[in-house]
This record gives C-alpha cells, structure tokens and sequence, in this order.
C-alpha cells in the first residue's frame, strides 16, 4: 500500500540528489527485503535505511511494520554512521502528514506501549518523530509533490 509514497519519496530523493535503491519484493527470493530504500548524500556519503508505510487511519499499528523488517533496520542503523527510519503517511486525507521515526525510537515507543496499545497513535509521531514537509518539486505540465527529506538525510 506503500507505493504512492514510494513513488514521492524517489522524486524526493532525485530532488534533492540523493543516490538510492530501491528493495524490490520478489516472490521467486526466499529471503524477505529488510526495507524499500538504502539511501547516501553524494557529499558526505551518510547512509540511511527507509521503510515506506502509508496507512489511512490515525494510529499506526505495530503489526504494519514485520519483524523482519524491524530487525533490517536495526542492524543496518548499527553500522557506523548509518541511520535507519520508518516513514509513516498518515494519508487520511490524502497527501495527509508524514513522519519519519529512528528506528530506535520506534522500538522504543513500541517497548513503551507494550501491554496498552497495539499501535502508536498520530498525537504520539508529533512529539516523537520528525514531521516532513510537503514541497512540490517541479511545476507544470506534471506538477510532482513530494517530501522534504533534508532533515532525516
């Protein structure tokens, strides 16, 4: 259900002249993509790992996120300089707000919650994660929208 958002965070990503890659899922592989993106500044070479989640209720359920995909992105953040983040479109009403969470801090609210809820509701992402701005990155005829990642890159 990513796949709106998939497709703004590449424009972003050309935007603002990041490499990237995408994880494609393939169901011929056995082994499961630990996350949609990999992503590096051209100048300073800093890595990050991004998951796409784009949901349409206002609380994000942990069972979005697979353990395995928790996991990628735990161990990719633990290399040196690296930094993992699950991107949450809350696409209510579309484009909606979207957030990136450290993974960290995802596994942490998550530990927090553990036992109450089974899920991180929206009021949660404004005090613990950072909020992306929506930014058009060309104008006509195609008019693209994405987000403005400079602050997770």
């Amino acid at each position: 259900m990513a796949s709106i958002l998939e497709s703004e965070i590449r424009q972003s990503f050309n935007h603002f002249k990041v490499w990237w890659e995408k994880f494609h899922s393939d169901s011929r592989h056995i082994q499961k993509r630990p996350f949609d993106f990999i992503a590096a500044r051209y100048e300073s070479g800093k890595m990050r790992a991004i998951e796409c989640k784009m949901i349409r209720i206002p609380s994000f359920k942990f069972s979005v996120l697979p353990p395995h995909q928790e996991k990628g992105l735990y161990k990719f953040s633990s290399m040196k300089g690296a930094w993992a983040y699950v991107l949450v479109n809350f696409r209510r009403d579309p484009p909606g707000v979207c957030f990136a969470v450290d993974i960290h801090k995802y596994i942490s609210l998550k530990k927090i919650l553990k036992g109450k809820r089974s899920s991180i509701p929206i009021d949660l992402f404004y005090s613990h994660a950072i909020q992306l701005e929506r930014i058009n990155i060309s104008g006509p005829p195609r008019y693209l929208k994405g987000w403005n990642l400079e602050a997770i890159l």
